[in-house]
């Protein structure tokens, strides 16, 4: 069968989430009956006792290309963030093609598409922890957020993306000025 579930939780700190991520992370377990694994890239000191359902692994000093590695081992990123603009894990986890269960504010929900990419909840442990469950219990959607999201970091962040978005906005302040500008290719 399969082993256990792994949630990926990338630099809790209180705005982001770390005091939910025990609530969310037991409840889950307790509502899936079985045992989760917990990998939290943090350079946190103390996180707390997660429970016998819970086996924590704490990563610390991971380099950036180490990260792809530790996405991958994941089925799920959970972001209880309480306060957010646009986290970089969440950019990450699209990139990576891993559903991520976040709450929806600042600017997750221009990452994570609900329902989609992801599932987006209030700032709830029970609504999260819920959420963490509908992704780890549904092989066929969780597979259909990994291929929509890694599909999103593209079309919408890509360096293509960007560049073109950079090339638009430089081209309005042109014209803004009455400068018009061939573009070749």
């Amino acid at each position: 069968g399969e082993g256990e579930p792994v949630v990926l939780a990338v630099g809790p700190e209180h705005r982001k989430g770390s005091q939910l991520l025990q609530p969310i992370v037991s409840a889950a377990a307790r509502l899936l009956s079985r045992r989760i694994t917990l990998l939290v890239v943090a350079a946190e000191d103390r996180l707390p006792d997660f429970g016998e359902h819970v086996r924590m692994q704490q990563v610390r000093g991971v380099p950036e290309d180490g990260m792809p590695t530790l996405y991958a081992a994941a089925d799920v990123h959970l972001l209880p963030t309480t306060m957010d603009n646009l986290p970089n894990s969440a950019l990450e986890a699209l990139a990576c093609g891993v559903p991520t269960v976040a709450t929806g504010v600042g600017g997750l929900a221009e990452i994570v598409e609900d329902g989609r990419t992801g599932l987006l909840r209030p700032v709830d442990a029970d609504a999260l922890a819920h959420a963490v469950v509908e992704v780890l219990t549904d092989s066929e959607l969780r597979a259909r957020m990994g291929l929509a999201a890694r599909e999103d970091a593209l079309a919408k962040f890509g360096l293509d993306r960007q560049a073109d978005g950079y090339a638009e906005l430089y081209d309005a302040q042109l014209a803004r000025r009455g400068i018009r500008v061939a573009r070749i290719g």
